[in-house]
């Protein structure tokens, strides 16, 4: 077992769909278990007539979706439970996140962008900035065979080292191939050597590995995404150090981007710094 325990956040959107689908796939090649999460509005707990009946119509809507995700999990042979709570999405999640211990916490997201995505943060960079938990962000229904293939981006730094070591004991639970990539730098790194000291690391753990240097010009995380399609990579393991206010705005983050732009599966993993 890789992950030991999944956590899904559901609710009635496509998105969430592909997530339960997604997590299932995951939870059934790594033999684990299964949570599907609903957060309700705490709003609903008002003591008045006309939110007691809102309250009983969204906890009817929750129940139906959580049972029709343990069906699905039932006839996938995966052991699945549910909860279904009043708290703020993001705040239930983590709560859940820390009482439940999971390896992974498994979250659909609508890709927002433009004004809808500064008025809105997705509930999946809401979770990133407030966990360590690896973060897997579903955009479509999955593909082909889970993990055939993994594209794994990174630079030299503390974080990526991490990433790369993560990867590899992925590849190694779940028979995957690695293709590392690493953008460019012309201001001296020795990218190429780099690359090779994590495919080293990758076949001395007995894992096919590849890599490939991605241009410094233009749009990164675009370069990053072209690059999941030319190798055929079906999820994407990569690292972010969750930045907020200011450096946020100033820096940007290409984990977001990619969060909210690839249509592969990302898994996110987040920086212990705060």
């Amino acid at each position: 077992m890789f992950f030991r325990k999944i956590l899904v956040a559901v609710d009635d959107s496509a998105a969430s769909q592909y997530a339960v689908e997604m997590s299932l796939a995951i939870a059934s090649l790594d033999s684990v278990p299964v949570t599907f999460a609903i957060a309700l509005d705490p709003s609903l707990l008002k003591d008045d007539c006309s939110f007691a009946s809102l309250r009983e119509c969204a906890e009817q809507i929750a129940n139906e979706l959580v049972a029709a995700a343990k069906q699905r999990a039932q006839q996938q042979s995966v052991e699945a439970s549910s909860e279904v709570f009043f708290d703020n999405p993001t705040d239930g999640i983590i709560r859940l996140a820390g009482s439940q211990d999971p390896g992974l916490i498994v979250i659909g997201t609508h890709g927002r962008s433009g004004i809808m995505r500064a008025l809105f943060r997705s509930l999946a960079e809401e979770v990133l900035r407030r966990t360590t938990t690896p973060l897997c962000v579903i955009r479509r229904p999955p593909l082909g065979k889970v993990y055939r293939r993994v594209l794994v981006p990174v630079v030299d730094d503390d974080l990526s080292a991490t990433t790369i070591g993560y990867a590899i004991d992925f590849g190694r639970a779940f028979d995957a191939e690695l293709v590392f990539c690493t953008v460019h730098d012309e201001a001296g790194r020795d990218d190429e050597a780099f690359l090779e000291s994590a495919n080293r690391r990758a076949r001395e753990a007995g894992l096919a590995s590849e890599s490939a240097l991605i241009p410094r010009v233009g749009n990164v995380s675009a370069h990053i995404l072209q690059k999941v399609h030319a190798e055929q990579c079906d999820v994407i393991i990569m690292a972010s150090h969750a930045r907020d206010g200011l450096e946020r705005l100033v820096q940007g983050s290409v984990a977001e981007t990619i969060i909210r732009t690839s249509t592969t599966p990302v898994i996110v993993l987040r920086s212990e710094r705060q």
